[in-house]
């Protein structure tokens, strides 16, 4: 065991990793900026990039949470903040801003607390909705119903999103009025919090922050749309097998870097067989 914890070390030096706590920093890097500045805004970075590149916002849009932040852009964050935060606690409750980020002490009893199991917020990261972050609901759930709750997810977002376009053909089976109850993976993920029984998407989307006058719930859907589609790319959350090694930009790193996962594996396999 004295070795292991050597071979650990030591892998971790030559990743580069100093410390456990360094390595899950590094391994969560897909976090939001949140009350106090805390992090980076890596999640709403990801989502300005994208719809710049889709032509939807200009070319100039760049991240704000100042009090002058073009609103109608905060409604596409407020959709991809929602997935680490459904309870919307990081948001005071104002009804003409839709940004002024709130202390955060809410938020982190209701993440944080194993005596709220049945909050949505607990549940977004430690429960049975994990999927909103491409992550498995507990340790028994195989890989093929994790996808199959993603895509659920993702289904259901992306014709919520759609109700926005003029005139859709066919008619969207799906409306921000669709009660919860009538979409059955969702209501048995809430079945133990009766807050939920008669709320419907929109107002699942608008958690706590119900006072604001002019919310988007299309865009709120897009936007956890979009994090669910970049948890599943961070390493801190899934594991993806790259295909089109070609494609990527450094061939030397994705070498070196496989090398080095083959040779910490190899390491613990010896160890597991006590070689060490």
């Amino acid at each position: 065991m004295v070795l292991r914890r050597h071979v650990l070390k030591l892998w971790a030096r030559y990743a580069g990793l100093n410390t456990r706590s360094e390595h899950r920093r590094r391994s969560k890097r897909y976090a939001l900026e949140g009350p106090w500045n805390l992090n980076e805004p890596v999640h709403e970075n990801m989502v300005l990039c994208a719809l710049i590149s889709a032509g939807i916002l200009d070319s100039t849009t760049r991240y704000s949470s100042s009090s002058s932040a073009d609103a109608t852009i905060w409604e596409f964050l407020r959709g991809v903040i929602w997935n680490d935060d459904p309870n919307c606690s990081l948001f005071d409750d104002e009804s003409s801003n839709n940004h002024n980020f709130s202390s955060g002490i809410s938020w982190a009893a209701r993440f944080y607390s194993k005596a709220l199991t049945s909050e949505i917020t607990y549940k977004s990261h430690h429960g049975n909705m994990q999927f909103l972050h491409a992550m498995a609901g507990d340790a028994g759930e195989s890989k093929t119903r994790t996808a199959e709750l993603v895509l659920k997810w993702a289904k259901l977002m992306y014709e919520l999103a759609i109700t926005a376009t003029p005139d859709p053909t066919p008619a969207p089976r799906i409306t921000k009025d669709t009660l919860i109850s009538e979409i059955d993976f969702l209501k048995q993920c809430l079945e133990d919090n009766s807050d939920y029984y008669d709320k419907t998407l929109g107002q699942l989307l608008l958690g706590s922050t119900t006072s604001y006058e002019s919310p988007d719930i299309p865009r709120r859907a897009l936007g956890s749309l979009f994090h669910t589609i970049q948890d599943s790319y961070a390493p801190g959350h899934c594991e993806r097998v790259v295909d089109n090694v070609e494609d990527l930009e450094s061939l030397e790193i994705e070498i070196r870097d496989r090398g080095m996962y083959l040779i910490f594996i190899l390491s613990l396999t010896l160890c597991n067989q006590q070689v060490c």
